[in-house]
């Protein structure tokens, strides 16, 4: 609240306290959660939120994974379908830069898996990484063994084994199950990774090239365990016991229900707060509010307590795209010469900080037309691969170098506004929301060049 200051017309001076109520934090109040006096009698306990960490970080990228896996395979069937057998150096190319994808994410999920069983469920940790431990209580040691279920198929371990050779030829390490991989991880197993568990970790973190089977950086593990495939049936989580369901939504569901009974084991040390769309059973449309203002003096105390006034009548706030709230007025201005001499005019004032991994990335772009990037995703014969060669160098001053580039915010406006144009008009196939799109004026006198 903040005072304001008037005068009566009796010439006394009178103070007047305003507030202002933050209608932009709507969603937080609307998913916010009842909250009792600590303490006090039938206070609930603290809900636990330890499983989300293992669903955005573990069994959602996983899960993204298989569908990624799967979206290729589909394609290369497609291809063969219509255009008869692809070429195998095609396929085999095709088929390369899947895995490769898929494997770099995957060592991320078994470092982040790793992660978290030592943060919140230790006991399930040392299980799997076969050191000593204590009895594990019953749905831990379901954990663990549903861990030690998820294993490799035999031919596709040959498979990496074969295609995944680097250039002097060697064939990479093959981890079995997925606590093979992640006593890998932990540099537990000396067969496939000499190296110990905070070397590995960091270097994992660090390493800042594009992973590829001929010529693997050093910082990338030196073992494979890929959590989905392009062409065989890759690692996945324990089917429930005694069912036979073969979907995918359903049996990472399970995974995780038993990760959740795992965690309901164990005591709540520190629970992450769930996000807003986690909450459910929550009508983000509806919601009412009062307010009560509380005036206290706490250095008049106790002669002057706090004083709680009435709580005013009920009301609602808006929401953002409340179709009855009033517009807000958003006005953004665009350049009104675009012609070449006026947009020269323009001060290239918008830095971008471009690092040295950001630099290298973008120059895969130079030189790709739209033709290059509609090819790189139809089916063979006219499928073409966009550049892979990520790694070059940026520049040829010193080791690494970033740089700094400045651009001009007016083109950069320009092109935002056309490009929104094109997808508003490709998605008007699916959503027909063109005719509620835009309205436009007419604005006399408002030309970009000036009459001579």
């Amino acid at each position: 609240m903040f005072p304001l200051v008037y005068q009566e017309t009796d010439g006394q001076p009178r103070r007047l306290f305003a507030g202002l109520i933050p209608v932009s934090r709507r969603e937080v109040y609307m998913g916010a959660s009842i909250r009792t006096a600590e303490g006090a009698a039938g206070a609930p306990a603290q809900e636990d939120h330890r499983w989300l960490l293992f669903q955005t970080r573990v069994t959602e990228p996983w899960k993204r994974l298989v569908e990624r896996a799967a979206a290729a395979k589909a394609m290369h069937e497609a291809s063969e379908a219509e255009n008869g057998e692809m070429p195998r150096l095609v396929l085999e190319s095709s088929i390369r830069a899947v895995r490769e994808h898929v494997q770099t994410v995957s060592w991320y999920i078994v470092a982040d898996l790793l992660e978290l069983l030592h943060e919140h469920l230790p006991e399930v940790a040392r299980a799997v990484l076969g050191q000593v431990s204590p009895a594990l209580k019953p749905f831990g040691a379901d954990l663990a063994a549903a861990i030690d279920r998820i294993r490799l198929d035999p031919s596709l371990k040959s498979q990496l084994q074969q295609r995944a050779k680097t250039a002097e030829g060697e064939s990479p390490k093959v981890a079995e199950s997925l606590a093979e991989a992640l006593r890998a991880m932990a540099g537990l197993v000396p067969s496939l990774e000499a190296r110990s568990a905070e070397s590995l970790r960091a270097d994992l973190e660090r390493v800042d090239v594009a992973y590829t089977h001929e010529s693997p950086d050093p910082g990338w593990p030196a073992f494979l365990f890929p959590l989905a495939d392009c062409e065989k049936v890759g690692p996945m989580p324990p089917q429930p016991t005694g069912g036979g369901e073969d979907d995918v939504e359903a049996l990472f569901g399970h995974f995780l229900e038993v990760i959740k009974s795992a965690l309901a084991e164990t005591k709540v040390q520190s629970s992450p707060a769930a996000p807003i769309a986690a909450s459910a059973g929550i009508d983000m449309r509806e919601g009412w509010f009062v307010l009560r203002c509380v005036f206290e003096r706490p250095e008049c105390a106790p002669r002057h307590t706090a004083v709680v006034s009435a709580p005013t009548v009920p009301f609602q706030m808006a929401g953002f795209f409340d179709p009855d709230a009033p517009a807000r007025p958003i006005r953004i201005g665009l350049p009104v010469d675009t012609t070449p001499a006026g947009l020269r005019k323009f001060d290239k004032n918008t830095a971008f900080m471009v690092s040295d991994v950001l630099c290298r990335q973008l120059k895969r772009f130079k030189g790709i037309t739209l033709g290059d990037l509609v090819r790189s995703v139809l089916p063979w014969p006219l499928h073409k691969d966009l550049p892979a060669d990520g790694n070059a160098p940026c520049s040829k001053e010193g080791p690494n170098p970033g740089m700094m580039c400045s651009l001009s915010i007016p083109i950069i406006t320009i092109c935002a506004l056309v490009l929104l144009m094109i997808i508003v008009s490709v998605l008007d196939f699916v959503f027909r929301w063109l005719p509620f799109f835009s309205v436009c004026f007419p604005l006399r006198g408002f030309g970009a060049k000036k009459e001579s």
